[in-house]
């Protein structure tokens, strides 16, 4: 049987796929987002950039919900991640984003897992809600990354 920390995450899940999927006053939405199951890991959704690209840029993201509201002094959401879990996020190869949800409220707020980060992460900066501009935003960094990025295989044991 579910306990109450599941069904928080389940609806975390639906808040971020209502967030990024929003349409924000245009013809079609900035994100297609796919969830990965929950058996994946660490990640939840792999979400892709609606463009007209061949091959559309994506990103992954991992999801915290949460009923423990904000820290007193910096406003910050509670949410757990162990450093195992960061160290992974890191060094994730695309681009790799930890959104967490204020359950109660239904807001959801992003930060990037890039750099130097290696420890356990209890709080997150509410600096960025999945809002127009964020969104806005995180679609131009992805589409950036994956243009100046040669990703291509050149060589490969399994040629054809």
């Amino acid at each position: 049987m579910a306990d109450a920390k599941d069904y928080i995450g389940k609806r975390g899940e639906f808040v971020i796929g209502e967030k990024l999927i929003d349409f924000c006053g245009r013809p079609l939405p900035f994100f297609d987002p796919h969830p990965l199951g929950e058996k994946c890991g660490i990640f939840d959704f792999l979400v892709e950039l609606v463009t007209n690209d061949k091959t559309p840029p994506y990103f992954l993201v991992s999801a915290k919900a949460t009923k423990k509201g904000m820290t007193k002094k910096s406003l910050e959401l509670k949410v757990g991640v162990k450093a195992r879990n960061v160290q992974a996020m890191v060094r994730c190869p695309v681009p790799a984003y930890l959104i967490g949800v204020d359950e109660p409220a239904a807001e959801a707020y992003i930060v990037s897992m890039h750099g130097n980060l290696k420890g356990a992460i209890s709080s997150i900066p509410t600096t960025y809600p999945l809002d127009a501009a964020t969104l806005t935003d995180l679609w131009t960094e992805v589409r950036s990354y994956w243009k100046t990025l040669d990703h291509k295989l050149k060589n490969s044991k399994f040629q054809m």
